[in-house]
């Protein structure tokens, strides 16, 4: 009896680290696919997480239309420019190689925009966090 209840304890025990591990692991994905991550908005409401991969071009690029994003928490990547130095998105230190992201609360689109040192050669990542309408 002692040892059936023991045993029974030990495996709720190894369901539960599990779903914790399974949690911590989901914080360091990344995917070109939406994922629910397991933190929270000031609202309560899910944060989630989504990539972009893709060559740079001078000028503004579409990157998505969302229509049930509500508001982008952060955006963080990067690009190579044509001298084949990454920098930071976004970045706005040196003019011809100043980029940034910007969401249209109104047509819902994701857009990054670069500056002249950048070429359809050269790749950038870019991933955004994001809570949805509710």
């Amino acid at each position: 009896m002692i040892n059936e209840k023991l045993t029974k304890e030990l495996q709720e025990q190894i369901t539960e680290n599990k779903t914790e591990i399974d949690n911590i692991e989901k914080d360091f994905l990344y995917s070109t696919n939406e994922i629910a991550t397991n933190e929270k908005w000031v609202d309560g409401r899910t944060i989630y997480k989504k990539s972009y991969t893709g060559n740079c071009s001078v000028g503004t690029k579409v990157l998505d239309t969302m229509p049930d994003l509500d508001m982008i928490i952060h955006g963080y990547g990067f690009c190579i420019s044509n001298y084949d130095w990454a920098w930071n998105i976004p970045y706005s230190g040196g003019g011809d190689y100043a980029n940034n992201y910007r969401f249209g609360t109104n047509n819902k689109e994701i857009q990054l925009t670069f500056g002249s040192h950048y070429n359809n050669n050269q790749k950038f990542v870019f991933t955004i966090k994001y809570v949805k309408i509710q």
